[in-house]
């Protein structure tokens, strides 16, 4: 019986097929296990931020931050169900007092309400729970001061979801270390700034575990750049 000669074109044909397919599959899986984190990260997010305000008068800086965060609200590693939140804050170069009252106007809607004080710093602070609907700007009044709140948010070139895939992507290693049964932690999205200058503005991601493990990275939010991680 004659051997049947198998043609090294055909054999070649078949590696390049079967090397394609692996490439494939691997690039798959890899994808998967990428989407996997992040879609765990955004499933136990615990606060993240819509939109952020600016504004400096007379001494007096306030800015203004809206989005979503868990009720009841705390760093335990467990997400909770959001809710709404709107937290206005006021840094004097002067003490301004105490129950010192504010009115805020944003669009059409106004608020009113008096700041309590933060034990941490000393600034005056005031949570009126609502959404600003990415406004142009909103007006703050204190006594007869008037401060202008610019939107600065609509300028960032990242939001909170863009650093939450960034996040996601720097830390898939770590963060698949709170995947064994559940995701064993929670993420906020936070914005935080020297509230002076409108470019030293950053969105800042951090991951909190049951057992007390931070996985945090900065972000510039005018450029997108990794800052710290």
């Amino acid at each position: 019986m004659k051997k049947t000669k198998k043609n090294p074109a055909n054999i070649f044909k078949k590696l390049r097929v079967i090397v394609f397919v692996a490439t494939i599959l691997f690039c798959f899986f890899c994808t998967m296990a990428c989407s996997s984190v992040e879609e765990e990260v955004s499933a136990h997010i615990s606060e993240y931020v819509d939109n952020y305000y600016m504004g400096i008068a007379n001494d007096i800086t306030a800015d203004f931050c809206d989005g979503k965060r868990e009720d009841p609200f705390c760093m335990d590693g467990i997400a909770n169900p959001l809710v709404e939140y709107g937290v206005l804050t006021v840094r004097s170069k002067r003490s301004l007092g105490e129950n010192v009252k504010f009115a805020l106007q944003i669009g059409e809607k106004n608020f009113e309400g008096i700041f309590e004080i933060s034990p941490f710093d000393n600034s005056y602070i005031a949570d009126i729970e609502s959404l600003c609907g990415e406004e142009e700007f909103v007006i703050l009044k204190i006594g007869d001061i008037e401060i202008k709140l610019d939107n600065l948010s609509k300028n960032f070139s990242i939001n909170s979801s863009k650093a939450l895939t960034k996040f996601a992507k720097i830390h898939k290693g770590q963060l698949k270390s709170y995947m064994n049964k559940d995701f064993t932690a929670e993420v906020f999205v936070k914005v935080v700034s020297d509230r002076q200058d409108p470019n030293s503005i950053c969105f800042f991601v951090v991951s909190k575990g049951q057992n007390g493990e931070v996985i945090g990275t900065l972000f510039d939010a005018n450029t997108g750049e990794v800052l710290q991680q």
